[in-house]
This record gives C-alpha cells, structure tokens and sequence, in this order.
C-alpha cells in the first residue's frame, strides 16, 4: 500500500500571538473579582474572540489589576479613566459601584466599544460617558473627581506625565490618581514618569502605583 503523503505543517500567523496572549491574560484566576464583573468579563471575552478584537484583550486591565482598581474605587462618586481601550474597566466601575459616574477619554473613536456595553444594564451603561479627546488637553472645570486612572496609550514616559499633570487639578484633596502598568518591563515610561514627577505611593495588584494628592 502506498504510504500517504506527511501533511504539511499547519502555518501559525505570527500577528495573532498577542491576541493569543492576550486572551491567557484575561482569562486568568477571577476569583478576586465581584461576580457582576466575572459574568461581564466572561461574555466580552467571548465578543472579543468573535471579532478578533485585539484592543479588548490586549488593552484591558487583567484580573489582578482590576481586582486591585475595583478596591479603590468602590466608595467613589466619580471617577475619570485616561485610556478608555475597549471600555471594560470603565464598565466594570460602573458596574461594582452604583453609586459612581465614570468619565472615560480617548484619543481614538473605536465602534467596537457598543458591542461591549451593551452586555451591562442601561442604568450602568447611563453612568458611563465616552469621550473621544486627547487626555493631555487637560480637564476643563472638572473638579473633585475622587479617582483618576492613567493608562494612556503606548505608556510612554510623555503618554504617562503629560496626561497627569493635565487633570491632576481635577482631583480632589485626598482624591487618588492611579497608574497602570507600573514597574512592568514592557513600559518602562511609567516608572520614569513617576520618578520625574517625585510621586510618592503603594504599589497594588500586579501593576498599579497608587498616589494621594495632599491638602
């Protein structure tokens, strides 16, 4: 009997590595999460996976982090995301603090964003705005925000200090700004923005450096 043909091996496209990656990362241990957001977290991924949809996976806060952002924000009125990615932090927020408005800015329009808010009830949806603006810009009259979260882009020490020092006058005295993506050696510009701008803070979850503004 002839001996059949070895099949060729099967080609991996090298661009879905980090979408790959990414979905490892989002589906890691949620055990530290409130259910709401575990449900949210486990219907996107499954959009994000339909639309191939990179940003999400990539871009998102991964459990540990939430987890530790989440903490911080559940007594908060209002909170202010520089970076909005597929808009997953912002409604999970939205989602653990009834109580809380969530402005998030972004200097890209991404359509994608509706597929992912619509998983959340229309009350939590109303509390959450999306701006399409350049965070650097500044905040405008918006003053007493209590919790103000930069995680800006590429990370770079400019992404990182300029958009802080844009709406730091918007935070509250005793209000928290928090960074994302701290000490991680793929953005090395968030430890060096934080360096120059003489913050002092606590490090939470995996990846966030937690800073008070003083009276």
């Amino acid at each position: 009997m002839p001996r059949r043909a070895a099949l060729p091996p099967k080609r991996v496209d090298p661009q879905q590595k980090p979408f790959r990656e990414g979905l490892s990362w989002q589906t890691g241990s949620s055990a530290s999460l409130p259910d709401e957001v575990v449900r949210f977290r486990r219907r996107a991924i499954l959009v994000a996976r339909l639309l191939r949809d990179e940003l999400a996976v990539t871009g998102s806060a991964v459990p540990r982090d939430l987890a530790a952002l989440l903490d911080l924000v559940r007594d908060a009125r209002h909170v202010v995301e520089l970076g909005t990615a597929a808009g997953w932090t912002a409604l999970s927020v939205a989602l653990v603090n009834p109580a809380c408005r969530v402005l998030t800015l972004d200097d890209t329009h991404k359509k994608r964003r509706h597929a992912y808010s619509i998983l959340v009830p229309k009350d939590v949806r109303s509390r959450v705005e999306f701006r399409t603006e350049r965070a650097e810009l500044g905040c405008g009259a918006i003053r007493d925000v209590d919790v103000l979260f930069v995680d800006v882009g590429w990370h770079s020490l400019e992404e990182t200090r300029d958009p802080f020092l844009a709406w730091e006058p918007a935070v509250r005295t005793g209000g928290t700004v928090v960074f994302h993506d701290y000490r991680r050696p793929d953005f090395p510009g968030v430890a060096a923005a934080i360096d120059e701008l003489g913050l002092t803070g606590e490090l939470h979850g995996g990846s966030l450096f937690v800073w008070r503004k003083p009276g």
